[in-house]
């Protein structure tokens, strides 16, 4: 249109100057004039279009630009870049720390240009690095090794760096520290940075091009300044720009352009293409071109073409370097040991995926694109939503910890860190989720923590064994930590008895609870036994037992020990038996002394590495049994020394101490020692007496028949006891119990005489004066007896003459009743006048005297209702004696009266006894210590149904029970085949009264 305009427009002008010729100057710089108007306007809407679609475009590299440089400023493993002559240009923060410590230089600035050698201190790592790199620059691969050292632990990947011709230009190093196991992904910086931009200010090239005559009809000063040709250059007739300047392989697109395209573009329309230009240099330059008709024929067919070219050739090595990046950041996304991921703000995964999510997950990419994080299972969504949220708000995750599900459902611990990616607005567009796998970790620090829980019940175990040689302690100390690192249902030990022919259980724990293996009996131990404690025993080997029920089939000691503790055949039925077991000989100086034995209700339980955790505890228990073997030995050794030692100090002692007098003569009966208390007794010094006979102390009072048995006695080798009258020094007589016996020497020869003579003389005195005093008091206390009877007598038959007053039978009956309990207190008093002991009674005689009472009061013979009373050989005083009496003639009366109605026959049984702890009729009473148990039993018809003894309110009752509370008892009736009375009580002590 606009060519068109320009064609009317000279055509006008040209029509009216025709005839003015002289104005043909003026017209030509009009029309000039007229053309750079136009195509700058022109070239103001082409510029502009060109800088709004370079301005998107850079947008859109910026927009790419920030997200890959996000994603490697954040990624945290080590990154280094060396030349092929193995110098260093490049390393990053992650690597200078991750090398800290290791390394000759200062500054991480120092680096480059450098070579292994200058700069570690190991020449090893040195030797590493140099072999690596040289490595990748022969074979042209990438290098990834697992590497350890000190205590580092690293895995590195060494990738080899094209040029555009194919050809290694350096190799670029990924470390990633495992020593952390990448608590952080190392942050990774741009090996190199974009060094090229478009151009500061933009060179546009303005041409006009002939589509008749194939030549260039106008280009500006830019085509010069970027290719270096003139205008004159191009318009040479021997140059044909499509042939010469474009570079061959655009020739057909441009032409295939302008016959598409530009052809047939309307006025006003704009038609792109990008191409290549050879510079004057020989050098070839992108340029992006807008063109659009210029001027076109009468029948509107295009003639020339207005364009205008930018040079990008710039913005082309950018695109290029951008996409290399792109593929470089992909290489680093794809190698990272890290699963790497993005997600928009809904938690569904937009573009990445890398390999090493796949590997850790198990979902492929095209299965994740577009969905929902499959990873996390949908208990835990609430938190992972939280994650997304918080990102959302522009805050980072850092190292939290998850347990997420893979594909085939098991599951895994991670380590996440997640990025909001914020566009140019600040808006968060995605998140960039870095995840690390550390399963393995987590089974690390797990098998760690069990280890150093392991040593330290095994250091424990150790340190308490050599604390105490009690083996009970050992045992149970052992057993509970044994308890703690199996899963076991069993633990004995097993000893081999000191004459090497049997087997004893030692100590026995079933389901945690330890047994009395008291009960079990000893196991012949053979020499071609095939159990498997006799086998570990002969072979010294530890066995694992898969199957423990088949296994002791070949056993000749065939049982089982049930939860209980108890001994049970093969044949009977066990509600849980140990299926598998471990047997480990507990050994010591190369001898077996037992075996540990654990064992599992589950076949196929126990493994070798459950063997070897066991082996410790075996040495430990055999050590500690040695060490408490020989700590007895040496105790039981030290004891009877020292008890030697103590019973000579004893002895020296005790005679130089002695409150009595000892005298030690020879075989010849001549003094050689006498104790301080002999020369304080008689009055004679040691001095007066050394060498003399002991008869200087005879008194002449002491009957001859006296010193004839004490020289017949020791003439026998025996110990004679008596006593003499000697006299002191002073001429004073004095009594002495003596002991005196022969010394004897290891083959039994007398050799010396002792005698241990206590002086008598106040006893015998107080002797007299007490048994003179005693026949009086026990005179008197006769009289006493004799006199209470008489009272109580009295006090009977007062009874007798009140009933004979009455008519009423249950009057009657209670007198009776009465008169029968005051004759079994003056029985009693009766007893202790006949009693040659005046202060007890024989309580046989006592209830028999009773009884006979008794049943002479109720007209019953002893050939009808028997009577049998068996005491024990007790005796009681008068304070139990008395209660106990009424309680008797209670409970033989009941009988009497209630048990055996009209003629019946039958039987009274009385039994008293001592008790201890005891259980009586299947129940268990209470411990009662030097007590004492009465029973009072009929075979008659027993108590009436439903008969309460503790609601009844009878005289009986309630009497029998405060007498069984006075002698601090309990009476228990018992209807079982008659009637039964049990009374624990004490005896009574005698208690001054005020």
């Amino acid at each position: 249109m606009i060519s068109t305009i320009w064609i009317v427009v000279s055509d006008l002008i040209g029509k009216l100057n025709h005839d003015n010729s002289s104005d043909d100057f003026l017209l030509d710089v009009l029309k000039g004039l007229l053309f750079v108007i136009i195509t700058s306007v022109l070239l103001y809407f082409l510029l502009a279009k060109y800088f709004t679609a370079l301005q998107e475009k850079n947008r859109e590299i910026y927009s790419n630009e920030e997200k890959y440089r996000t994603l490697a400023e954040n990624l945290e493993f080590s990154v280094m870049r060396n030349d092929k002559e193995c110098r260093y240009l490049y390393i990053n923060k992650a690597a200078w720390e991750l090398f800290d410590g290791m390394l000759l230089v200062k500054s991480i600035d120092e680096v480059t240009g450098l070579s292994p050698e200058q700069i570690y201190k190991d020449p090893e790592i040195s030797k590493i690095v140099r072999e690596g790199i040289e490595y990748v620059i022969s074979t042209g691969k990438t290098l990834t090794k697992n590497l350890q050292y000190a205590d580092k632990y690293v895995t590195y990947s060494k990738i080899p760096e094209f040029n555009n011709d194919g050809e290694i230009i350096s190799v670029m190093t990924l470390i990633a520290d495992e020593t952390e196991v990448m608590k952080n992904l190392l942050k990774l910086e741009e090996s190199e940075k974009f060094n090229s931009h478009l151009v500061n200010s933009s060179h546009v090239v303005v041409y006009v091009y002939d589509l008749k005559n194939k030549n260039q009809v106008y280009a500006n000063k830019a085509l010069e300044r970027i290719l270096g040709y003139t205008l004159e250059d191009i318009q040479d007739p021997k140059i044909n720009i499509l042939r010469d300047l474009m570079h061959p392989d655009d020739v057909q697109n441009m032409v295939k352009y302008v016959q598409t395209e530009v052809m047939q573009l309307k006025d006003g329309e704009v038609a792109e293409f990008e191409y290549r230009m050879k510079h004057k240099e020989g050098h070839y330059c992108w340029f992006k071109s807008h063109d659009c008709i210029f001027r076109r024929d009468e029948n509107g067919f295009p003639l020339e073409i207005l364009g205008s070219a930018i040079d990008i050739t710039d913005f082309k090595i950018t695109q290029k370097e951008l996409h290399s990046k792109s593929e470089y950041l992909k290489l680093i996304i794809e190698a990272s040991p890290m699963s790497i991921f993005d997600l928009d703000t809904k938690g569904r995964i937009k573009s990445i995926w890398n390999k090493a999510s796949v590997e850790i997950f198990g979902w492929k990419a095209d299965e994740v694109y577009g969905k929902e994080l499959p990873i996390v299972p949908e208990e835990r969504k609430h938190k992972f939503i939280e994650n997304i949220n918080t990102n959302i708000s522009k805050h980072y995750i850092d190292g939290k910890e998850y347990l997420r599900k893979r594909k085939d459902g098991s599951d895994i611990h991670i380590r996440v860190y997640s990025r909001p990616i914020i566009d140019k607005e600040g808006n968060v567009e995605a998140i960039l989720a870095y995840n690390e796998d550390i399963t393995k970790e987590k089974k690390l620090d797990k098998t760690i923590h069990n280890t150093e829980e392991y040593l330290r019940m095994l250091y424990e175990a150790s340190m308490e064994a050599n604390n105490t040689v009690n083996t009970g302690e050992i045992y149970k100390k052992c057993f509970g930590y044994i308890e703690k690192i199996l899963d076991v249902t069993g633990i004995t030990i097993s000893l081999v008895t000191d004459d090497n022919k049997h087997i004893k259980y030692d100590a026995v724990r079933i389901d945690g609870e330890d047994v009395d293996t008291s009960h079990i009996p000893l196991i012949k131990l053979k020499p071609d036994g095939q159990g498997p404690i006799t086998r570990t025993i002969h072979t010294g080997k530890p066995i694992i037992i898969s199957d423990l029920e088949a296994c002791v089939k070949f056993s000749s000691n065939n049982f089982f020990i049930d939860t209980d503790g108890k001994l049970c055949d093969m044949d009977d039925k066990i509600e849980n038996v140990s299926r598998a077991a471990i047997m480990i000989p507990l050994k010591y100086e190369d001898r077996v002394t037992g075996v540990l034995q654990v064992q599992s209700y589950k076949t196929d339980f126990f493994t070798y590495e459950d063997l070897h955790k066991l082996e410790p505890f075996a040495f430990i228990i055999a050590s500690a049994m040695q060490r408490a073997r020989l700590y007895g030995k040496i105790q039981s050794e030290f004891i009877e020394k020292s008890a030697a030692f103590e019973q000579i100090r004893k002895f020296s002692k005790g005679i130089e101490q002695s409150p009595n007098s000892i005298v030690i003569t020879n075989s010849k009966y001549e003094i050689e020692y006498v104790n301080p208390y002999f020369t304080e007794l008689t009055g004679y010094s040691a001095d007066e007496v050394m060498g003399k006979n002991p008869r200087i102390l005879q008194s002449g009072q002491t009957k001859q028949e006296v010193y004839e048995d004490l020289w017949k006695t020791l003439e026998k080798g025996e110990t004679w006891h008596g006593e003499f009258l000697n006299l002191k020094k002073n001429g004073e007589l004095y009594w002495e119990a003596a002991a005196i016996g022969p010394i004897t020497d290891a083959e039994g020869n007398c050799t010396h005489y002792i005698a241990i003579k206590q002086d008598i003389t106040e006893k015998k005195k107080q002797d007299k004066a007490l048994k003179d005093s005693l026949d009086e008091k026990e005179i008197m206390l006769k009289e006493i007896h004799h006199r209470v009877k008489n009272n109580l007598q009295v006090i009977s038959s007062l009874l007798n003459l009140q009933a004979a007053q009455y008519e009423h039978p249950e009057a009657i009956e209670a007198i009776n009743s009465s008169h029968n309990r005051v004759r079994a207190m003056a029985l009693v008093h009766e007893s202790l006048y006949q009693s040659r002991k005046i202060g007890k009674t024989p309580l046989k005689e006592y209830i028999h005297m009773l009884a006979k009472q008794i049943y002479s009061s109720y007209g019953v013979s002893f050939d009808r209702v028997s009577f049998h009373c068996e005491t024990n050989g007790i005796e009681f005083g008068l304070d139990t004696i008395i209660p106990l009496g009424l309680i008797l003639n209670e409970g033989i009366s009941n009988s009497l009266k209630h048990a055996f109605p009209g003629n019946t026959p039958g039987e009274i049984r009385i039994d008293l006894a001592l008790t201890g702890n005891n259980q009586i009729y299947g129940t268990q009473e209470e411990d009662i210590a030097a007590g004492f148990r009465l029973i009072i039993k009929d075979n008659g018809k027993g108590l009436p149904e439903g008969f309460n003894a503790a609601k009844s309110n009878s005289l009986g009752m309630t009497l029998l029970s405060s007498l069984a509370a006075q002698l601090d008892g309990e009476a228990v009736m018992k209807n079982k085949v008659g009637t039964e009375i049990v009374i624990n009580f004490k005896e009574l002590k005698y208690k001054s009264r005020v």
